[in-house]
């Protein structure tokens, strides 16, 4: 806490002293500020409060405490482990995140010891550096969820502590051997990307059980990404195979990927990531869950809780910086209050959250989206679009979102109950959110084949061609395209570039004689030219494949059919997993 000048004084934070006026007393301590209240400082001739600040209050108490610890007696080895430590600490401790967790000098000192003496290990501090070299963020959440399990651990009494906790320390060292542009890149996984983020458990595991040293720490690195209902990887486990250290620990690690600034996405409020993992239920242990947000004193809006002087309230928000000091509503009175700063009334049980607030149900983001397209509404049309594909893989947002919209779409216009223009306008929008997102797409690993995929003139609508061409990018390939229906023209592009696949896409009739036609005459001139017609969403004519060699209704299909050409072994184990977007991190 310092003085602060009015002048400088932000809505949202806390006085930390009663303030007088002439002898008067104005504004309690614990208030809250807001432009309001410093107009009424500054006319009452009040220049400077003492207050708590959104800086936070944790990392200026944590600075005096590890300058108060002595170094004398370390090696130089301890010393750099020590360092490590604190550097850490420093980075992502804050009360925004850890609520009042920390008892400084009990916890810190034990996390310190424990983190000491792991490190010490020779086989673990040289994976670690690699891990941190390869991906600092990653480290940073490896330390951050050992901080965050000790802390749930130790409120609840889990047996062998100690061990436990320097497991937690390296549950991610697995993805020390992963590519670090994986680990580093800023967008949406492909699913070939994340099944070999999804291999780190394993690597992990396999680490550290060939390690005398660190085999007793294996088990939680394979375990961390299971889920009660059996949803997880590597094993899917059930709920009675996981031990209580796994539940802590899962708990620990999607909270700090939420909540921590990762490479590609800004990191959620606290309240909103336990409001998250409180509405996902079947993948978590709801005992586990309430100890954490007990241990933190953070609690998701609509929670009924029952304070230490009995009553009965429901969280209505959160003081900005210091979510821990909730507002709260009384149920039988109907009172508002905050709790206050000394944190003399506090929430001692949690007896609902059923009523935590819930973002709009997909289905309801699903036809707003839909209604967007269809109005021309561009910002407020791709605004539900990154909605609905937040949590998802690349492959299946190109599937689930923008293939069944534009097929949704072009159903309501078989059926007469959306006109040609209004098709158009939504054809144009979603083209618009693929030209945005097309570079966050595209896969970091090449498999190293090509196809070209031509755009006839006669096609009006432009989405199906584009979509079918960055799909096949999302996957890995690399693509040529192409305007125009001359064939000789086609046939040179392929043998310059090296291309034996040649796909098109189908919209309209006119479109369907024309490539017809094509397709009869590239076989002519090069009869091991592989073709594949992509049959899109627009068209309601039946459609004969001719000279082509395959027919796709789904650009899914259309690279599966070609993958499976290429490297039948390989590409039948990818395919035969069903694809499904991924939780937590």
């Amino acid at each position: 806490m310092r003085k602060t000048s009015l002048e400088l004084l932000q809505p949202g934070i806390i006085l930390a002293e009663d303030i007088y006026a002439d002898q008067t007393l104005i504004v309690k301590k614990g208030t809250l500020t807001d432009s309001y209240l410093v107009e009424k400082l500054k006319k009452r001739g009040v220049t400077q409060v003492l207050a708590l600040h959104p800086a936070s209050e944790l990392k200026p108490a944590l600075m005096t405490l590890i300058q108060s610890i002595p170094s004398e007696g370390n090696t130089h080895y301890e010393q750099t482990i020590q360092d490590l430590f604190f550097g850490s600490l420093l980075k992502i401790t804050d009360d925004k995140r850890y609520g009042i967790s920390l008892n400084l000098n009990e916890s810190i000192y034990l996390l310190l010891t424990y983190f000491t003496e792991i490190m010490k290990i020779d086989s673990i501090y040289s994976k670690m550096l690699q891990l941190k070299n390869n991906d600092i963020n990653t480290f940073l959440h490896s330390v951050d969820v050992f901080i965050l399990f000790t802390l749930l651990a130790k409120k609840m009494n889990l047996p062998d502590l100690e061990q436990q906790s320097k497991s937690a320390l390296v549950h991610d060292i697995g993805k020390a051997d992963l590519p670090g542009m994986l680990l580093l890149k800023q967008d949406k996984l492909t699913k070939l990307e994340f099944d070999i983020i999804k291999t780190h458990p394993l690597l992990g595991y396999d680490y550290l059980k060939g390690h005398p040293e660190t085999a007793g720490y294996a088990e939680l690195a394979k375990v961390h990404h299971e889920r009660m209902d059996g949803s997880g990887y590597p094993d899917g486990l059930l709920a009675d195979d996981l031990s209580l250290a796994a539940r802590i620990l899962m708990i620990a690690d999607v909270y700090s990927a939420l909540t921590l600034k990762r490479m590609y996405r800004a990191p959620l409020p606290a309240e909103e990531a336990l409001a998250t993992l409180s509405r996902d239920a079947h993948l978590y242990d709801q005992e586990v869950l309430k100890q954490f947000m007990h241990l933190l004193h953070i609690y998701p809006a609509g929670t009924e809780v029952v304070l230490t002087n009995g009553w009965t309230c429901a969280v209505k928000g959160h003081t900005p910086n210091f979510p821990y000091l909730l507002s709260l509503e009384n149920l039988e009175s109907g009172e508002l209050f905050p709790i206050p700063p000394d944190l003399s009334l506090k929430v001692e049980n949690i007896l609902d959250w059923s009523g935590a607030e819930k973002s709009v149900s997909k289905k309801i983001r699903w036809e707003h989206f839909i209604s967007e397209l269809v109005s021309g509404n561009k910002e407020m049309a791709f605004t539900h679009f990154e909605a609905l594909a937040d949590g998802m893989r690349v492959e299946d947002i190109y599937r689930l979102i923008l293939c069944k919209a534009a097929m949704e779409l072009a159903q309501s216009y078989k059926d007469r109950f959306l006109s040609r223009t209004s098709l158009h306008i939504a054809d144009d929008i979603l083209c618009h959110i693929l030209n945005k997102k097309r570079e966050c797409y595209s896969s970091m690993i090449s498999n190293r084949l090509k196809v070209m995929t031509v755009f006839i003139e006669s096609e009006t609508f432009h989405f199906p061609c584009m979509m079918f061409n960055d799909f096949f990018t999302a996957n890995g390939w690399e693509t040529v395209k192409h305007l125009g229906s001359e064939p000789q023209e086609i046939v040179d592009l392929a043998e310059k570039r090296k291309l034996k696949y040649i796909c098109f896409t189908v919209t309209n009739k006119y479109s369907l004689a024309t490539v017809t036609a094509l397709a009869d005459a590239l076989k002519a001139i090069n009869p091991n030219v592989i073709l594949m017609i992509f049959k899109e969403f627009y068209t309601t004519e039946p459609i004969e494949k001719g000279a082509a060699d395959f027919l796709a209704s789904s650009p899914e299909m259309a690279v599966q059919r070609l993958s499976l050409l290429e490297n039948p072994d390989f590409w039948q184990r990818h395919f035969s997993e069903k694809f499904t977007a991924a939780d937590g991190e």
